[in-house]
Formats: C-alpha cells, sequence, structure tokens
C-alpha cells in the first residue's frame, strides 16, 4: 500500500512540474518510472537502483526535495538487507539533501528515513543515536499528525523511542512517550495495550518506583485476550519487581510461571522472553542461595540471549553480570573475574582482554548502563580476591573500575533530559563511590602515600552537586552572552513556560489533566534541548568544563587556591563511617575517619533535637552544651581547629548541623549558654555545596543596576491562613533607601517578584517558608497572592551576588543522596546567586530583625558576607539588651551563608548627594568668579 501511495505522489509531482533550466530542454521526470516499475518487481536489482539513481538525478536538479527523498525511501525498501549497509545508504542521503525539508509534504519521506535510521541504530547498539533518529521523526509526526495507516507509528516509533529512553535509564521521559502511544493506541486492541503497561512497568520499575511498576504488570494482565508470551512477559517484569522489593521466593515462583507458559521451540520471541525469565529466576535463586539452580537458569539464559541477540548485544551482557555475581558468592573469584570482562565484551567489542585484570580504554566508551554496571561488578570481585590473596594490585584494579565506571556514568548524564533520571543515576553512582572509597583508604592505609588522600578528595567532590554544578556552568555562559544572542532569552521564555506544568504536577500529581500537563511538559523540554545543542554549536568552547567534570581540576589546585589561615573540611558521609578530609594552603590532605555508627547517630539526634523549639535549649542548658562539645570532637577534625577561617563542604546529616553552635569546651563553672565557648568565637566559618560549585559562585559577575529587592508580603491580614510576619521592611533599614525596591505587602506578589528579581544585586525575602515533607508537600516559599515552589524558582534567571532567605527552614529539604539538600537556598543557587543565606530552622522574627539590621551595617561598613553575619552574632551574644533566653544558639545559630564570600559595595546614596552639591556649588563659583571679572 505504501509503495502504491508513493508512486501516486510521484505521478502527481510528474504531471506538474516539468522543468526548464536556463538554456536546456525541459526535464522528463516520469521517463524512468516504466523500467523502475518493471525491475523493481522483476529484478535484476542493479538495474533497478541503477533507473532509481537516474531518476533521483532529475529530481535533483529540478529542486524537488519531497520527491528525491521518497525515490532513496524506494530504494532503501528494497536494498534493505543488512542494517550496516542500510544505515550507511540512509546516512549518505541525509548527507546529499541540499536543503532541509521545509513543509509537511517535505517532511514525510524524511521521517520514514529517520525512522529506519533509528531501528538500524538499535540494532548495532548505538541506543543514543538511535534515540535522536526516532526523536527527530517524532517531531515531524507529531507536528504534522500524519495519517497514512502504512505508518504504524506506535510499533515503528513510540514503542522503541520509550524503550530506548528506558533503556538509558531517562525514565521519567521514556514514561511520557509510552503515554502517548497508550493515547494513539484504539480501543479493543487489549494486546498491544498489554504490551504499553509492560513498557510502563519497566520504566517505573527502573527507577525504583516499585509500587507503580507492579500495578503496570496488573494492568497489563488484566487485559484480555492475551497471548500466552504476552502473558509471561508481563510476568517477568512482575517476578523482577518483586525480587527488588525483597521476595525472591515470590519472585522465583512468579517467574517459573512464566517460563512454564514459554513452550520449547525456536520461535524467536518466545526465546526472548524465556531468557528474561530465566534471568530473573535465576536471580532469585542466588538471593535464596539456590547457586546450582542459579548456574543453570543463566547459563540457559545467555544461550536465549546470544541465540536472539548475538554475544555482543546488552542482553548477553546483562547475563554476564549476573554470572559474574553468583561465581563471586561462590567463591570462584577466576570465573567472576572472565564473567564481568565477558560483560564488558559483549557491549564493547573493541574490548579483548588477555587478562583478567585489564579493563577497556574509555575511548571505546558510549552511552551504555551495562558498561558500569560491569565495572562496578568487576571491582567487587578484585576486591574479593585483595580480601582472599592480597597485593595493592588488586585493590589498584578495583579501583581503576571504580574510575571507569563513573566516567561512564557521566558520559550517560549527558543525554538525559529530565532531572530525576540524573538524580537517579546519581544516586547509583554514589552507591558505588562509598564502595570506591574504602577502596582508597585500605591502599592509604597500606602505603601512607598522600595521593590516595588525595584521591579520596576527588571522590568526596566528584559524588556532590552534579546537577548545581552543571546549572552554575549554564550562568556563567549566560551572563557571558545573553546580551549578544537572543537564543538565551528563547531558553529563559521556554523554561518559564516549562515551569507552569512542572509546578502543576508537582501541586496536584494526580489531577485529571496531569498526563497532558507531562505531554506538554515534554514538548517544551524536546524544544530546550534542541535550542541548547543549537547554541553548544555555535559557541563550541561552552561545553568545556561540563563533562567528565571540574572535579579533578578543582582539587588538583585546591590547595594552593587557599590563602593562608583558611582550611576546608570535606566530608563524605557512606553508611559505615564518615570520612573528613582536611586541605590546608601548600599543604597535602589529611584524611579523618570516624564510624557512623549508632553512637554517632544517636548523638546527631540527640543534638537536632535542641533546635525544635525556643525551649528545649532552655530546658537543660548543660546536656546542650556536653553534647555540643562531645559533637564537635566527633566531627571537628584537630586540623581544622586553628584556623582562622573553616569553610565547611557538608555531606548528609552535616548539611543540618550549624558548626557555629558546637562548643570548643565545656564550661568549669556553671554552665551558661550565653557565655559558652562556641565555635564561633574562635573562626569564621563558611559553608559551600561542593569546592567546584563554589569556585564557579566566585566566577559569576552579576550585572544589575539595582541594589537590593526587598520582599516582605507581611501576611498582616492573615492571608492564606498565614501568620503576620512584623519585621517587614525594617530588616533592610540599613540600606540606604535610594538603593532599594521593596516590595511589602499587597505588592510582593509573584509577578512583581519575577518581574524584578533579575535586576538587583541582592534579593532579601522576609516572609514564610516550608521545606520538604513528603511528597504531598513540595517546599515553598510564600508570597501575597501565592507559593512558589521549586520549579519556579528552577526557571528563574538571576544575576545575584548575595539573597537573603528571612524565613523558616528555607537551608534544609529532602537529602537526596549524591547530590545534597534539596533546599530553598540550593535553588536560588542554581538559578544564579552567588551567595544564600538562609535559615536551618524556624526563625524568630524579633532576633531576626536585630540580626539582619546589624548585618547590613557591617556590609556597608565594607565587611564581605561571611565576616559580616559573624560580627553580628558575636555583637548580639555580647549585648546585655538581649536576655539571656533570647541569646541561645535556636536565635542566632540558624542563618548559614552558603557559597561565594562576596564584598557587596553598597552605593551611599548621600555621599553621591554631597559630591553633586559639591559640583554644582563648584560650578556657581565659577560663573560668578567669571562675570565678576568681566566687570
Amino acid at each position: 500500500m505504501l509503495r502504491y501511495l508513493r508512486h501516486l505522489i510521484s505521478w502527481i509531482i510528474l504531471t506538474g512540474f516539468v522543468v526548464e533550466s536556463s538554456g536546456q530542454a525541459a526535464l522528463d521526470l516520469g521517463q524512468y518510472d516504466d523500467r523502475i516499475a518493471h525491475f523493481e518487481s522483476n529484478g535484476p536489482r542493479d538495474s533497478f537502483l541503477f533507473y532509481a539513481g537516474k531518476k533521483a538525478q532529475l529530481a535533483r536538479q529540478a529542486g524537488l526535495l519531497e520527491l528525491w527523498a521518497w525515490i532513496h525511501v524506494e530504494v532503501h525498501d528494497v536494498q534493505s538487507d543488512a542494517p550496516a549497509t542500510a544505515l550507511a545508504y540512509i546516512d549518505d542521503v541525509l548527507k546529499q539533501a541540499w536543503r532541509a525539508p521545509a513543509d509537511s509534504a517535505e517532511c514525510e519521506p524524511f521521517m520514514y528515513l529517520q525512522t529506519y535510521r533509528g531501528y538500524y541504530l538499535s540494532a548495532i547498539g548505538r541506543i543514543w543515536k538511535a534515540t535522536e533518529a526516532y526523536e527527530a521523526a517524532r517531531g515531524w509526526f507529531e507536528r504534522f499528525h500524519y495519517t497514512n495507516p502504512d505508518f504504524e507509528a506506535v510499533d515503528a516509533l513510540y514503542k522503541p523511542l520509550g524503550n530506548h529512553y528506558t533503556r538509558l535509564g531517562d525514565n521519567e521521559k521514556a514514561l511520557v512517550i509510552f503515554q502517548k502511544a497508550l493515547a494513539l493506541t484504539p480501543t479493543g486492541h487489549p494486546a498491544e495495550q498489554a504490551g504499553l503497561y509492560n513498557n510502563i512497568g519497566i520504566a517505573y520499575w527502573n527507577c525504583n518506583d516499585l509500587p507503580e511498576a507492579e500495578a503496570s504488570y496488573c494492568k497489563g494482565l488484566a487485559c484480555g485476550g492475551l497471548t500466552a508470551k504476552k502473558r509471561a512477559l508481563l510476568l517477568t517484569g512482575l517476578a523482577r519487581t518483586q525480587l527488588d522489593g525483597n521476595q525472591p521466593t515470590l519472585a522465583l515462583r512468579t517467574a517459573r510461571a512464566a517460563l512454564r507458559l514459554l513452550l520449547p521451540g525456536k520461535d524467536r520471541i518466545a526465546v526472548e522472553y524465556r531468557g528474561y525469565a530465566r534471568l530473573v529466576a535465576g536471580l532469585a535463586c542466588t538471593r535464596n542461595g539456590q547457586f546450582d539452580d542459579a548456574e543453570h537458569l543463566l547459563l540457559a539464559a545467555r544461550a536465549d540471549a546470544r541465540a536472539v541477540f548475538g554475544a555482543n548485544s546488552r542482553e548477553a551482557g546483562k547475563t554476564e553480570i549476573a554470572l559474574s555475581e553468583l561465581f563471586s558468592h561462590q567463591g570462584r573469584l577466576d570465573d567472576a573475574l572472565n564473567a564481568a570482562n565477558r560483560a564488558l565484551s559483549a557491549v564493547l567489542p573493541g574490548f579483548q582482554p588477555k587478562r583478567g585484570d585489564e579493563n577497556p580504554d574509555i575511548s571505546l566508551f558510549y552511552e551504555e548502563n551495562t558498561i558500569f554496571e560491569a565495572l562496578r561488578v568487576k571491582a567487587n570481585v578484585a576486591l574479593a580476591c585483595y580480601r582472599k590473596n592480597g597485593g595493592t594490585p588488586w585493590l589498584e584494579h578495583a579501583l581503576d573500575c571504580h574510575d571507569k565506571a563513573w566516567q561512564a556514568e557521566m558520559l550517560l548524564r549527558q543525554v538525559f533530559q529530565y532531572r530525576s533520571s540524573k538524580l537517579d543515576l546519581q544516586q547509583i553512582s554514589r552507591d558505588r563511590e562509598a564502595s570506591a572509597m574504602d577502596i582508597v583508604r585500605l591502599l592509604y592505609e597500606k602505603t601512607g602515600q598522600a595521593a590516595y588522600s588525595q584521591k579520596a578528595l576527588e571522590l568526596a567532590e566528584r559524588g556532590k552537586a552534579v546537577l548545581l554544578a552543571e546549572a552554575l556552568h549554564e550562568n556563567l555562559v549566560r551572563q557571558r552572552l545573553a546580551g549578544s544572542d537572543p537564543r538565551f532569552g528563547q531558553l529563559a521564555a521556554l523554561k518559564q513556560s516549562l515551569a507552569y506544568f512542572e509546578r502543576s504536577l508537582v501541586l496536584q500529581p494526580n489531577h485529571s489533566e496531569a498526563p497532558r500537563w507531562r505531554q506538554e511538559r515534554d514538548v517544551i523540554k524536546a524544544q530546550i534541548t534542541l535550542l541548547e545543542k543549537a547554541v553548544v554549536q555555535a559557541y563550541p568552547r561552552l561545553a568545556q568544563g561540563q563533562w567528565p567534570g571540574p572535579y579533578t581540576a578543582a582539587v588538583s589546585f585546591l590547595s594552593n587556591q587557599l590563602p593562608d589561615g583558611e582550611i576546608l573540611a570535606e566530608y563524605f558521609i557512606s553508611a559505615a563511617w564518615v570520612d573528613i578530609l582536611v586541605v590546608a594552603s601548600k599543604q597535602p590532605v589529611t584524611w579523618r575517619r570516624v564510624p557512623n555508627d549508632a553512637e554517632l547517630q544517636g548523638l546527631v539526634r540527640h543534638f537536632s533535637s535542641y533546635f525544635e523549639n525556643a525551649g528545649a535549649l532552655l530546658d537543660d542548658p548543660a546536656g546542650y552544651l556536653k553534647v555540643a562539645h562531645t559533637l564537635w570532637q566527633q566531627l571537628m577534625p584537630p586540623g581544622a581547629i586553628q584556623a582562622r577561617r573553616l569553610t565547611i563542604i557538608p555531606d548528609g546529616f552535616v548539611n543540618f548541623i550549624p558548626f557555629e553552635a558546637l562548643v570548643t569546651e565545656l564550661p568549669r563553672a556553671t554552665p551558661s549558654l550565653r557565655t559558652a565557648a562556641y565555635c564561633i568565637r574562635r573562626q569564621e566559618i563558611r559553608y559551600a555545596w561542593s569546592w567546584a560549585t563554589l569556585q564557579q559562585q566566585n566566577t559569576l559577575r552579576p550585572r544589575p543596576r539595582g541594589f537590593l529587592l526587598g520582599v516582605a508580603p507581611e501576611f498582616s491580614g492573615g492571608q492564606r491562613g498565614l501568620a503576620p510576619l512584623s519585621a517587614g521592611s525594617g530588616e533592610w533599614e540599613a540600606v540606604p533607601a535610594r538603593q532599594v525596591k521593596a516590595l511589602c505587602g499587597a505588592s510582593a506578589t509573584v509577578s512583581n517578584f519575577l518581574a524584578d528579581a533579575g535586576q538587583y544585586r541582592v534579593l532579601h525575602l522576609n516572609t514564610h517558608a516550608r521545606a520538604h515533607q513528603g511528597d504531598r508537600f513540595p517546599p515553598t516559599i510564600e508570597l501575597y497572592d501565592t507559593a512558589l515552589t521549586l520549579p519556579d524558582l528552577y526557571a528563574l534567571t538571576l544575576d545575584a551576588e548575595m539573597v537573603v532567605l528571612s524565613a523558616c527552614q528555607t537551608g534544609i529539604g529532602a537529602d537526596q543522596q549524591g547530590e545534597g539538600v534539596m533546599s530553598l537556598a540550593r535553588a536560588f543557587a542554581q538559578t544564579g546567586a552567588a551567595c544564600v543565606v538562609s535559615s536551618l530552622w524556624t526563625v524568630n522574627d524579633r532576633s531576626s530583625l536585630r540580626l539582619f539590621r546589624d548585618f547590613y551595617r557591617y556590609l556597608n561598613a565594607g565587611d564581605p558576607v561571611n565576616a559580616a553575619l559573624r560580627r553580628t552574632k558575636l555583637d548580639y551574644l555580647e549585648d546585655e539588651t538581649v536576655t539571656a533566653a533570647y541569646q541561645t544558639p535556636y536565635y542566632w545559630a540558624g542563618l548559614v551563608p552558603v557559597g561565594a564570600d562576596p564584598h557587596l559595595d553598597i552605593p551611599n546614596s548621600s555621599g553621591r548627594h554631597w559630591a553633586a552639591g559639591i559640583f554644582l556649588a563648584s560650578v556657581l563659583i565659577l560663573v560668578f568668579w567669571r562675570r565678576w571679572k568681566k566687570s
């Protein structure tokens, strides 16, 4: 049917277009049609290709892109025997196209070509390139809504595209694609719907949302009229979900039920599905300790995978990983090492090791998660070899596996479009990096070499704030180029549109319109991705500093960049240890390791309990001082105690500890919270999300002309049930009034804030806020008419030197392992703020007013942010007019600066007025003198 349709299009074009060349006879575009039709049906193929080529030349001479492309689609259909040959042909055709298709008719044949191209790229394992091809085809399909019945969009386009995103790990993107496919599937096709529910289940399973995965598989199983093979596939997915839900016995029973439905035979689909079921059953047996059964099932699964996909395939690689883990459990370390190498060779055919301790070169890597999964397993086997045989070479090999796994992970994350997918990958990476840290520690203890403490610092750095570092890099680029390229403005507008749908999904995830919101969001994300690619192509240097990340470079020069008297303490928290790495100017890194045991965790909980309300400290001052001193001894490494200035790069629970409120020594007399030996009295402390992000924030160069935007909704009428706030604009009253734009009361609306936020060097928000409280209550910061959510903040474009969040809990939030605390403060940093002053608990209106008045007074006197805030707190502690009840750390320690430490250099309006007055007086004196002289 498609072939006859193409001939019809060709006939219409031919009868309507006979083109005159200057000085040449008219082109007879139909002169080869009879011979093309004859040889296409009867052969030989060479003759068909010859005359089709002649016709394509005529179409090109006539400038008929649509006809030219359809001819090449027809040629492809005749010679599409081998994937590599067909792919080379399509790539050559796309290179020969003399211009981009301009309308619906011209785009259609290119949609077919890109769909074919995606298929062939998939067949040779180039999944990301295949994804790009399918995305190009999808873009045309959704733009022009082709209704050609010969193009089965769900099977030919949406299913493989969604599966590729799942395979890459961009699961949220995959779910959007599959939901679109469901919408395109007509009612009355239960088998097709069941297949899509299976795909959706895989995507949910891949991002560890096991309840949604199970629900999707059950929906598929509930569809009527399923074949035995389709039912077996859904049962296999359900079994895998049960296995990850720590139900290996149930998973084995479900997987065996799937295997019973797959009768012996050579049916390719049945063999493929049988391989999946055997793999899950083998993993379940391994988990149950049934090693003989596990080996039998996994070897059979490997045979099935090789029969269907070949030895060089992802599926074969996955079975080899499972075998490596099984052999490792059995203590068969040589077999485990060889299986891990076979897994790598399955997806990296260029890697053909002659020894077990060889690793592939990173030049072979591409976007494939099997690579880093195999390297992770291999690192574990190498560590087991060390424990059995000894010898640091095995430890060094394990560390090399982890380093290469990290590089493979970073390569993959560059193709992700969704933040959630990047965070999922970052968490996987962080779990593996904890194992790498243990290996480095063993090497450090065995050799004593400083290089390994330096390596530990690199591991700690690259396991933090990767998304934030990417966003800061984008902000640096925007600051330098936004004025010279309108595409940055287009990106900002698209991100504002994206924020609307993301905000809606955050606040109402179960709304009936949620599927449509996800689809709209996906369209905008695709536009952003294309525009960002265009910008990078226009400015190739923009990609510098992104992958593999600034971590190694930052660590290498860190000790040379620290000024004398400043010390950096970087924390890395794993399930078993708290690693503290200390860097001083021109000194080797020192490394302290503290057990992260029940005693330490209890100590942290006890300390945190004193900040749950204002009275907890007053009720037990002696208990607080003792706990704060013990925690100081545990978390403050000896090398950092004498530093005049201490930079803390926290991790895990350390993110929520105000080091300034720790106690350096216990009182000898009656304990007093007013005179306690707080850490703030000894040294200046500042915080950063990571050393790499701190360097980037130091590099930001804000351009706004306005100095301070003050936002104080006040809520004097209890709007939306919020308590009134009395401080209002008083918190920034020390700043000259001419340098302030105040949005107070009813003027502190979201629209006003969004309109003005990018025009000021300092933003000060005195309002209510709420930290992350589960999926039901996302982080919000309240303005007069409504609340700002994280998606709203991510869409902001700021050029602020400092953002002050005088609101409750703006510095805390969900601790995303491997990325950090997803707080409101972090969101402002991501949008371009060089420094953020935020709160770790509920702030007190009265004490905050006092603190911020003095804070701006010291800033006005020329102090940088950290020194100004420290002097403010010390003054507060020494002020005898403040009662002892209000001098506890609850009232002053919660305000924490994170990021750069700028000198804000507040413009002095009155000084300018004096200068203007003097200038005017001088002019008048000069005028009168000249007149007097003339007279």
